[in-house]
């Protein structure tokens, strides 16, 4: 078992005043941390990934399964000239033509693209926010949400054995998910005005 793990299932034990007794399995704690996590990073979006999609020849629908439930923040692509734009109206799509995509859609687990790409081996990358686990906390694998609210975690799980923990868990997510969407991305100079 991993250390954080250890931490987690020890300060739940703490904060139901289970320590010393056996009313509480770990694989219980690890079924409600599932819930939990899976909440967290769908509320919260804490978990922030990047993946590419390599683009072939006279394909134009690429499979989005096995992410792991996202929620599509952006979309980049690397050849020069126009950005990808989303068409929420797809038919008119149809019978498009040109050397790269310009528009994409998705439906159900599909990156649509048109027009149809003619070359092999140019990269969309997908920003993203995780919304669902790839592999469920237990004895081998660390939750999947950032360390850094692992208090949050923590009361989550004990809100599922105990609804008194309820109202805190909610403020403190609320709380905290506000600290993964404050980033600054300006490039900050320091200049002196003496």
């Amino acid at each position: 078992m991993e250390d954080r793990n250890k931490k987690i299932i020890a300060r739940v034990r703490d904060k139901l005043k289970q320590i010393g007794n056996s009313q509480i399995q770990n694989d219980d704690i690890y079924d409600y941390a599932s819930m939990v996590i899976d909440d967290m990073l769908q509320e919260m979006k804490c978990k922030q990934i990047p993946f590419n999609i390599i683009t072939k020849s006279g394909l134009n629908e690429y499979s989005l399964k096995n992410k792991h439930a996202l929620f599509i923040k952006e979309i980049f692509n690397s050849w020069d000239g126009n950005d990808l734009k989303y068409e929420p109206n797809w038919k008119s799509t149809v019978g498009m033509t040109g050397s790269y995509p310009l528009f994409y859609h998705i439906f159900g687990e599909k990156l649509y693209l048109a027009p149809t790409p003619s070359n092999d081996d140019d990269i969309i990358t997908v920003w993203a926010y995780q919304t669902s686990q790839k592999n469920p906390m237990d004895e081998d694998f660390e939750p999947e949400t950032p360390a850094s609210i692992d208090n949050v975690l923590v009361l989550g799980i004990c809100a599922e054995f105990d609804e008194n923990f309820r109202n805190r868990y909610e403020i403190e997510k609320a709380r905290k998910t506000s600290l993964f969407h404050t980033k600054i991305t300006a490039n900050r100079k320091n200049q002196p005005t003496w």
